[in-house]
């Protein structure tokens, strides 16, 4: 810390404007359209949900979204198929402290849905409504503004100032443009059916160069493909290579990132038993810092008596802004899943969600499900069982935290029947953000009022105790520094110069 006589402007600086999870439900009422078979009897639904749209309008933050749907079921002839439908959604999350924020420029809203479940009830073999309970994670960061509020100073010049210095973190959320990619699966026989099309995004690796991030990784397809009466998972696993702009991003301050990837269209045309792929998606990036922050820490004039207002201020600290991957591995009865005895599996699907971080022993445990959607075949018959399987894992970060932002995705699922149980095994790549606080205070308001006694040629012997310092001392007396002779942390006494 050092003591600045200079008139400083106002500040601003990184802040948690909220964080929340927000509840919320869709009902939606669907028609399929005539080229897709009637329903006889519903699989499960498969959700997808995009990176929703936020706006900062006002006091409020407005997000938006769609979710996507795949409807597996059973038609009239007995097999598999799947139809795409949508639902959009929307919501407002009041700021509450808006005022103390520069909404115009710098902020930052990251925000991720969750389907915690789903339900379809059929009506007629073409009409059907699906209900779902969505979570969505909402942080926004924003600069806050920092402001000297003075009363009744009658000399800018004798303003004394104590700079504090420290660190604030600092996040900025890109987004690339659409990348497609395509590819093609020639299918063997000539009575087929591609029944179910899933697609992901896994991100390998990403490096900040420049002013951008190269990214790398596989968009990974699974098709179910039935034919002659042969049930077939086709996995297909795309690479692909690509550059998010981050121009604006300071680099001097060795800037994190990670990134996410969102499947925003997937389509499969036959064509001459040729199955033609294309997948289209798109790139999130969370790029975080720890940027110095110099503020004002304590003021007081020479002239004047004041007093200072203060406030305390939870600076935000990154602690950890990265994706890494670890595997789960699972039994659960088959009686309590329900699972016919003698099924085979045909077909899964898994998905995961992030609860939250919990301090279990003094160890921080990343905690969540992952939920397997497994198609199996009995007696000529197609079902389906469901299997929700919470995770926990620890992270490598001893620190407390104070908030956090993140996403997990799940490849190389698998599910094996063995008498009496079943086995769940997937590997799970997690994208997190991981931040704690640092408090400090900060005035917000000083009072000017009578005018210090004037003196001439009158020294002053002070005893120095372990609690003082020289801004201490100086602000006490009402004087500069250079008015006290004496070195405050090794002589016995100073003498002050009034």
């Amino acid at each position: 810390m050092e003591i600045n006589q200079e008139m400083g402007g106002a500040q601003s600086f990184s802040m948690l404007m909220c964080q929340r999870i927000v509840n919320s439900d869709i009902s939606e009422d669907f028609t399929l359209p005539d080229y897709c078979p009637e329903i006889r009897r519903v699989l499960y639904v498969k959700e997808e949900l995009p990176v929703p749209a936020r706006f900062v309008s006002g006091n409020k933050i407005d997000v938006s979204g769609v979710v996507d749907y795949t409807l597996v079921y059973v038609n009239n002839d007995g097999e598999v198929c799947s139809a795409p439908l949508s639902a959009e959604y929307s919501f407002a999350l009041p700021i509450d402290n808006a005022a103390e924020f520069d909404l115009g420029g710098g902020v930052s809203v990251i925000a991720h849905s969750f389907a915690d479940n789903s339900s379809v009830r059929v009506s007629a073999p073409r009409r059907l409504q699906i209900r779902t309970r969505l979570r969505t994670g909402v942080c926004a960061w924003g600069k806050m503004l920092g402001s000297d509020n003075f009363e009744g100073l009658e000399n800018e010049c004798s303003l004394e100032r104590l700079v504090g210095e420290g660190e604030c973190a600092d996040i900025v959320c890109e987004s690339s443009d659409v990348i497609t990619l395509a590819d093609e699966y020639m299918l063997q026989g000539e009575n087929y059916n591609i029944a179910l099309v899933d697609s992901a995004v896994f991100v390998e690796s990403s490096r900040i160069e420049n002013d951008g991030i190269a990214v790398s990784g596989e968009a990974l397809i699974k098709m179910l493909v039935i034919c002659d009466e042969k049930n077939e998972t086709v996995t297909r696993k795309l690479p692909f290579e690509a550059e998010i702009d981050l121009s604006g991003i300071d680099m001097s301050f060795d800037p994190s990132a990670r990134v996410n990837g969102h499947v925003t269209d997937v389509s499969v045309q036959i064509d001459d038993l040729k199955a033609q792929i294309e997948l289209s998606f798109v790139l999130e990036a969370c790029v975080a810092q720890n940027r110095p922050l110099c503020y004002t820490k304590d003021i007081y004039s020479t002239d004047q008596e004041c007093e200072c207002q203060m406030r305390p201020y939870s600076l935000p600290v990154l602690l950890d802004n990265k994706t890494f991957s670890f595997s789960q591995s699972e039994k659960l009865s088959c009686s309590e899943l329900n699972f016919p005895e003698g099924a085979e599996i045909i077909h899964i699907y898994g998905s995961g969600s992030v609860d939250g971080i919990a301090l279990e022993e003094g160890k921080n445990m990343l905690t969540g499900s992952c939920k397997y959607n497994v198609i199996c075949l009995v007696g000529g018959e197609y079902t389906h069982v469901e299997a929700r399987v919470p995770f926990k894992y620890e992270l490598d970060c001893e620190q407390d935290i104070d908030a956090f932002d993140g996403v997990i995705r799940l490849s190389d699922c698998k599910a094996r029947s063995d008498g009496e149980v079943i086995s769940f095994e997937s590997d799970i790549s997690a994208s997190l953000a991981l931040f704690g606080s640092k408090m400090t205070e900060m005035p917000t308001s000083v009072c000017f009022g009578e005018m210090r006694e004037e003196s001439k040629d009158r020294w002053i012997v002070y005893y120095v105790t372990p609690d003082d310092d020289l801004w201490s001392i100086a602000k006490r007396y009402g004087v500069s520094q250079e008015r006290i002779k004496g070195d405050v942390g090794s002589d016995r006494y100073v003498m002050i110069e009034k």
